[in-house]
């Protein structure tokens, strides 16, 4: 299982991709080899394919595509109401408003998770409420205040500078393409930590517990099991 595939062409220099290709095209056309390989890409790297010149050609033979659609105003609506009728939960006041403000959104479905959370946890009885939901500003407002609140917990735990490591380790994580098509960047431990520590390697860890959700005390030697967004043990 290879997963997000497109990382090959975001991350990887050109003698990596080649020889990356060349291993993986050759064990794949190996009879002797029961090599059969599920990867995930992102629809628009798709046409990078053709920087794998070995691939390509295993690919438009043999391989076989399976597109997975944007989640649809139905299955988002699913998403919001079966949880929380299955909660005992009247989720009847946000879904119209959610199911507007995710309509042109095609990574609708993370933010009306994390609207979804913060209205439970403000719940008045077994009412998701509609005015709460406004009030907070939508789904945008709601991700933006808690990245805000993160932060500001972050500063007043690890001051001075804890906001500021922090925002610098998130700009370290994300890979900007010229066109447009942005990407996660990894970066390994040690790196991490010197990072959102800005040189403080005992702050640094401090952070990156606090962005991953995990408590202080629950220092890993790794970050492959947090939860930050394109932190991995591994480098390309």
């Amino acid at each position: 299982m290879i997963d997000q595939f497109e990382e090959l062409f975001t991350l990887a220099d050109a003698p990596q991709r080649l020889q990356f290709d060349a291993l993986l095209a050759g064990a794949l056309a190996d009879a002797d080899c029961p090599l059969f390989v599920i990867s995930t890409v992102r629809a628009d790297f798709l046409d990078r394919i053709e920087l794998l010149p070995r691939l390509a050609a295993l690919y438009n033979q043999r391989c076989k595509r399976y597109l997975l659609p944007i989640i649809t105003p139905e299955g988002l609506r699913e998403a919001i109401e079966l949880p929380a009728r299955r909660a005992g939960l009247d989720a009847s006041e946000i879904t119209a408003a959610m199911l507007a403000e995710a309509r042109d959104e095609p990574g609708a479905l993370p933010l009306v998770e994390n609207a979804l959370l913060q209205l439970w946890q403000q719940r008045q009885g077994k009412q998701l409420s509609g005015a709460e939901f406004h009030a907070r500003g939508g789904l945008a407002g709601m991700l933006s205040a808690s990245a805000d609140a993160l932060l500001d917990r972050i500063e007043r735990d690890l001051k001075p500078a804890g906001r500021a490591g922090a925002l610098e380790l998130l700009l370290r994580l994300t890979h900007i393409n010229a066109d447009g098509r942005h990407s996660r960047q990894r970066v390994n431990w040690a790196e991490a930590v010197q990072v959102a520590g800005l040189g403080d390697a005992v702050r640094g860890e401090q952070v990156l517990l606090r962005l991953s959700g995990q408590r202080p005390d629950d220092a890993p030697r790794s970050l492959s099991g947090l939860g930050i967004v394109g932190c991995e043990t591994a480098s390309t």
